[in-house]
Order: structure tokens, then C-alpha cells, then sequence
């Protein structure tokens, strides 16, 4: 399974920034403007997404077997 992985780093004024993000093992580098941070936070919501899709599928799918 492909998986997006999101390394914050924070600050010392307090402030959270996303450091990195990775695409199945592999680096995807952005400069940091409003747009790219928005696509960043669009990704991780993405992943966020299909492995809550996954963890239901698979529930049922354990669901089913045991009946």
C-alpha cells in the first residue's frame, strides 16, 4: 500500500510548519509559498482519507468473515 507520510516541525515562536512530505518513500519537495502549503495540507487530508476508507473495508471485510 502506497502511503503519504507528513513531518511537522515546530517553531520556536509556537508556530507548527510542515517540514516535509513524503510520497511512497520518496521525497516531494515544495517551496514555501500559501499555494504549496495548501496542496500539502491538501495531501495529507487525502491520505487521512483513504486510510480511514481502508480501515472500514477492512473492518467489514473481518465483519463478513466472521459470520
Amino acid at each position: 500500500m502506497t502511503e503519504f507520510r507528513v513531518v511537522w516541525e515546530k517553531w520556536e515562536d509556537g508556530s507548527i510548519r510542515i517540514k516535509e512530505i513524503k510520497y511512497a518513500d520518496k521525497d516531494i519537495s515544495f517551496r514555501d509559498s500559501v499555494r504549496e502549503l495548501h496542496l500539502k495540507f491538501m495531501l495529507a487530508t487525502v491520505s487521512a482519507l483513504i486510510q480511514d476508507q481502508h480501515n472500514k473495508q477492512k473492518s467489514l471485510a473481518l465483519l463478513e468473515c466472521e459470520e
